[in-house]
């Protein structure tokens, strides 16, 4: 997939770099208060203090108080702009930054069909996603159950049904199913962590990659569970009974 689920990639490293600069700030503010060098002092736990005298630290609180008041505040700047093509070879079309990133998914799905009027039940969803670092892991969970159910309704459900007129026949949510939840199977999500490089902690996007290989997992486990592949979207139950009829044809032949 490429790089439209960026928001954590970008806005992330944007984030980080504000916060730099504002840890930075305080640390100058620091400096004199604790009679050292900017490179002498640490900053952790909520506290800045001599790197080899621990116990001499001062709370981060305490610093912009005594450098801007009571009501003052530390504000830090970021951005971040990736440069997609930097490197581009005008003669081949080659470059190592073709995109900000890139993500990994693989998904797997068992599946019941009723031969009897083609019906495809998805029993179970197995999703495995390299997230290069889970900066919410729950998230990172519900993200992927997320982009699985809408996988799930457009391989058995969702069609946009338009007219010779070209007018569309099923324009609300009554005629256009959405899956619902008693169309979400038991889904195991699995979280891959690979630090993507250039990534806010090594983090990247993954909005788009739970979706897109859902349809292929499901098609391909009814292709192994009626012997013969159903090429369009979504699984009607017809286009699967006619499928499995049109199979028992050749075979008798």
């Amino acid at each position: 997939s490429t790089t439209s689920s960026r928001s954590t990639y970008h806005m992330g490293n944007a984030v980080r770099r504000a916060a730099i600069h504002a840890r930075e700030q305080i640390m100058e503010a620091a400096s004199p208060m604790l009679e050292a060098g900017v490179k002498d002092l640490d900053y952790a736990d909520g506290k800045v203090s001599l790197k080899d005298q621990p116990q001499q630290a001062l709370p981060i609180g305490e610093v912009v108080r005594r450098k801007l008041g009571i009501n003052g505040e530390v504000r830090g700047d970021g951005s971040y702009t990736y440069e997609i093509g930097k490197d581009l070879d005008l003669e081949t079309g080659h470059s190592d930054h073709a995109s900000a990133f890139y993500m990994y998914a693989t998904q797997a799905a068992e599946v019941a069909v009723d031969e009897d009027s083609g019906r495809v039940r998805v029993l179970r969803m197995s999703a495995a996603h390299d997230v290069g670092k889970a900066i919410n892991p729950l998230n990172c969970v519900a993200q992927i159950e997320g982009g699985v159910v809408m996988g799930i309704g457009s391989a058995l459900h969702e069609e946009m049904v338009v007219d010779k007129s070209g007018k569309v026949r099923n324009p609300s949510f009554l005629d256009y199913h959405l899956a619902t939840s008693l169309d979400i199977p038991e889904l195991i999500s699995i979280v891959v962590e690979c630090a993507e490089p250039e990534g806010p902690y090594g983090a990247k996007g993954l909005g788009e990659p739970g979706l897109a290989p859902t349809p292929a997992a499901i098609g391909n486990a009814v292709a192994d569970a009626i012997g013969v592949r159903v090429y369009d979207l979504p699984l009607k139950p017809e286009n699967v009974y006619w499928a499995i009829q049109n199979k028992k044809k050749k075979t008798a032949a």
